[in-house]
C-alpha cells in the first residue's frame, strides 16, 4: 500500500484471496464498482457435514452479489475446500494461488488477518504469505475475532484489526458505496443472521505483519475455540506443522 495514497484505487490489481462467499464483500464490497478486483475463493463455503446444496446455495448467492457489484465471473476463481478444511490442504492452495495470481498479473493480495476468528481465515494468510514471499505485497482486511478473550464468554468483534504496530488505513464510504455493499451483502441469505452484525460505513486496511504462527494470535480462547468446532488451536497448529513439513519451509520470521 503505497505511503503516498490510502485509497484503493491507487493499489493496481487486486486479487482478493477470500477463504468463503461473502468475505470478498465484507472485504472490499463498497469499492467494487471502481477498483474491480479479481477474486479467489479457497472454500466452497460449506464444511465436511452432508448439508445439502449449501455450496451450490452459496454459489447462487455470490452469484448475484458479483453481478450487483459488477464483476463478471471470469474475474473470480471458485473454491474447492470445505469450510474449516483449509489448515489441511495448505501445500496445494499455496501452488494454486501462485497460478492464479500469475494468471490475472495481481499487483498486491488482499486477505484475511491472522486473529483467531476462524480457522480458514488464519490458513489464508499463511497462504498468502508463501504464495507472496517473491515479492508480492500482502494487505489485509478487518473480519472478526474474540473482543473478550480472557473472560468465559467470547465476545463478536467485528470490523477491527488486532493491535500491530503495522499502520492501518480506514476509508469511509459514502452514501451510495454503503448502499451498494448492503444490497450486496443481502444476497447471502443463508449467512443474513451471521453478516447482520457487520457495520458498512468504512473499510480498513494494513499491511499485513510478520507473524508468528507457532502462537496464537492473541492470549485467551479464539473465537472459533468458542463455537464448539473439532478445530482448535492445537489441531490447527498440528495442520500447520504439516504443511510446513511437506512443503519444507518455516512459517515463523
Amino acid at each position: 500500500m503505497p505511503e503516498s495514497c490510502s485509497h484503493p484505487n491507487c493499489w493496481g490489481r487486486i486479487l482478493i484471496v477470500a477463504a468463503h462467499p461473502d468475505d470478498e464483500v465484507l472485504a472490499l464490497g463498497g469499492h467494487f464498482r471502481t477498483v474491480h478486483p479479481r477474486i479467489f475463493h479457497l472454500t466452497t463455503g460449506a464444511g465436511f457435514l452432508p448439508i445439502p446444496r449449501l455450496a451450490q446455495r452459496r454459489a447462487g448467492e455470490l452469484k448475484r452479489a458479483l453481478s450487483i457489484g459488477r464483476i463478471p465471473s471470469r474475474r473470480l476463481t471458485t473454491g474447492v475446500v470445505a469450510d474449516q478444511g483449509v489448515v489441511q490442504a495448505i501445500p496445494e492452495l499455496v501452488q494454486r494461488l501462485k497460478a492464479v495470481t500469475d494468471r490475472v498479473g495481481a499487483d498486491c493480495l488482499l486477505t484475511h488477518a491472522y486473529e483467531g476468528g476462524h480457522p480458514d481465515h488464519d490458513a489464508a494468510s499463511i497462504i498468502c504469505r508463501l504464495a507472496g514471499s517473491g515479492g508480492l505485497p500482502v494487505y489485509e482486511f478487518t473480519g472478526y475475532h474474540n473482543g473478550t478473550p480472557t473472560l468465559p464468554r467470547a465476545s463478536l468483534q467485528t470490523n477491527k484489526f488486532l493491535a500491530s504496530d503495522c499502520p492501518e488505513v480506514t476509508v469511509p464510504l459514502s452514501d451510495r458505496q454503503q448502499r451498494l455493499k448492503r444490497r450486496m451483502l443481502r444476497c447471502f441469505r443463508s449467512q443474513a443472521g451471521f453478516l447482520n452484525q457487520f457495520p458498512v460505513a468504512e473499510e480498513r486496511f494494513r499491511r499485513a505483519p510478520q507473524y508468528q504462527y507457532g502462537e496464537p494470535p492473541h492470549r485467551g480462547t479464539l473465537l472459533y475455540e468458542s463455537f464448539g468446532w473439532p478445530v482448535d488451536y492445537p489441531a490447527w497448529r498440528a495442520g500447520v506443522e504439516a504443511a510446513a513439513t511437506k512443503m519444507g519451509v518455516a512459517l515463523d520470521g
